[in-house]
């Protein structure tokens, strides 16, 4: 498992990495299940030990109403220069906290105490303070899921507490559960953390009590996903090379194999390549060569069709691989003379609610006077862009099998909804039954 908690988001991915059986030089890595979008992150924790800030500061100054009420209309001023003393006293628990700091020698006695505060600006007014280590941690107490534990995975809709660092985890338990068929603590391998708030040793502890192992940090977390497409490019180009060779090898297909796919005679090293291969040494030693395959990238939350009266319909299912299509759906309607309608794409939020996160328009080549039915067919690519292709059957013609029309010519920046196709004759008699329902 990945764990990835930077300045605003906290990103979770599940992995499995194996050896390939006929290249044990090349690690395949298979992308199992991911955590739905959550705006969790450093900047929280920084707000959160601010407010504190904020309601002692006040505190100071109880015995002056007319300070306070001045205080309190420009709480946005102050806030702001309070979450730069929030970040400075986070940094400096974490650093205190840290093997390196114990290393150093250093003995405080007082180093349970931070003092916080300054000068406030054109406040006027300013803020003095100090906080402990026990304060700060029970400041920040409430993101790190101290109730919830590994098994809590079975039972994620009944769960309560959902803006911490377990959630997420649990969100993906879930899924890779789903998925695998079912999972026990010890599924989990490894759980590798990444991001700047990761280095926290409130996190880190927490998430080696959750998991029982310790966690693993590889090189600098702020650093590494600099460095991993670093690599990532690298490889990108160096399999490139390989399939080059490869088809110089002849290892193609057979229309590629044509007298015109021999490398021309010459010197150069694709020429010593392909004249080693006779001898069946070149293919061991490009076999040979270290690398990663990289598995299909899964969706990390369902997708849902917006429709009439606030009904959603799933179209997309969490976890799927991609890319992907889906069959032909059915049972949409047009109201009578409708010209266009809005399409929106939903996701399910914690509360159970379903948000907008795209939104296209669908614009109709002709009127319908008497409605029309409408059919879809969605697909996603690897990289996540979303299409719609949409066809209608005119009701008045409806059943005498008229022919169906392709409908769709609009383009939004998230929702890209492209003219239909032709269908098939076993799609289009699909279609020409399908109900009189209305979604």
């Amino acid at each position: 498992m990945v764990f990835d908690l930077g300045g605003g988001t906290l990103d979770i991915t599940m992995h499995e990495i194996r050896r390939r059986e006929d290249n044990p030089d090349v690690l395949k890595v298979t992308e199992i299940a991911t955590n739905r979008y959550t705006l969790l992150g450093g900047d929280d924790f920084d707000e959160a030990i601010a407010r504190e800030m904020f309601r002692r500061y006040l505190a100071q100054y109880e015995g002056h109403a007319e300070v306070v009420r001045k205080l309190q209309r420009e709480e946005k001023i102050i806030m702001s220069q309070l979450r730069v003393y929030a970040e400075e006293l986070k940094l400096e628990l974490s650093e205190r906290e840290s093997e390196a700091y114990e290393a150093s020698g250093w003995d405080d006695e007082e180093e349970g105490c931070f003092d916080v505060g300054g000068n406030m600006g054109g406040i006027g007014y300013a803020y003095d303070d100090t906080f402990t280590r026990e304060e700060v941690e029970q400041i920040l107490m409430p993101f790190m899921g101290a109730g919830l534990s590994f098994e809590d995975w079975q039972r994620l809709d009944c769960l309560g507490e959902t803006r911490n660092i377990i959630y997420p985890i649990l969100d993906v338990l879930h899924k890779a559960a789903a998925k695998l068929g079912g999972l026990e603590r010890n599924s989990v391998d490894a759980v590798v953390v990444n991001g700047g708030m990761s280095k926290f040793y409130l996190v880190t502890d927490r998430l080696k009590q959750f998991f029982g192992k310790e966690p693993i940090s590889a090189l600098d977390p702020d650093q590494s996903v600099a460095r991993g497409a670093a690599v990532y490019h690298y490889y990108l180009h160096a399999y490139d090379e390989i399939r080059d060779n490869m088809r110089l090898l002849g290892n193609t297909d057979p229309a590629e194999r044509s007298e015109g796919n021999n490398p021309p005679p010459g010197n150069g090293r694709k020429e010593r390549e392909f004249a080693a291969a006779a001898s069946g040494t070149l293919l061991g030693k490009l076999q040979l060569r270290s690398g990663i395959e990289w598995g299909h990238t899964v969706l990390n939350d369902s997708l849902y069709l917006g429709a009439k009266n606030g009904q959603v319909r799933e179209i997309i299912p969490a976890g799927i691989e991609l890319p992907y299509e889906s069959e032909l759906m059915t049972g949409f309607r047009i109201d009578e003379g409708q010209s266009e309608v809005t399409i929106p794409i939903k996701r399910r939020v914690l509360d159970g609610n379903y948000v907008t996160i795209a939104s296209g328009r669908l614009a109709f080549q002709q009127e319908y006077p008497q409605g029309a039915y409408v059919a879809f067919r969605i697909k996603m690519a690897e990289s996540k862009l979303l299409s719609l292709t949409a066809w209608t059957a005119d009701l008045a013609s409806f059943y005498g099998a008229s022919k169906l029309r392709t409908c769709a010519r609009s383009v939004s920046v998230a929702l890209k909804l492209t003219e239909g196709q032709a269908l098939t004759q076993e799609e289009e008699k699909y279609l020409l039954t399908m109900l009189e329902g209305e979604v």
